[in-house]
């Protein structure tokens, strides 16, 4: 039989998922998102999809078949968690020129 404290270890166990999210995608995301000035995950979306090939076409990005895919059919959250640990990410552009100033 179990102790309590067994059981509860059981429980907390989580089972890892499989990252489908590899480093190639979350630096060509950072690299796009950079190109299209710093856009929340709700308007990269619809960019992603329309124009991730034409960046492969003009070599802005270097990136495989299958990173590309992934891309486009990334959701907007998770563009969003993706670039939670980006440098600054959730500020707005105007943020972004304030903070780039030495102010003397």
């Amino acid at each position: 039989m179990q102790s309590r404290n067994e059981y509860l270890k059981v429980l907390r166990e989580r089972k890892k998922r499989k990252e489908t999210y590899d480093g190639q995608v979350k630096a060509a995301l950072a690299k796009v998102w950079e190109i299209f000035d710093y856009s929340c995950g709700q308007r990269l979306k619809p960019l992603l999809e329309a124009e991730v090939d034409r960046l492969r076409e003009v070599r802005e990005i270097e990136i495989s078949e299958e990173t590309a895919l992934k891309l486009k059919k990334m959701s907007s959250a998770t563009i969003d968690r993706k670039l939670k640990h980006q440098g600054s990410f959730g500020l707005f552009p105007g943020q972004r020129v304030a903070l780039s100033l030495a102010i003397f």
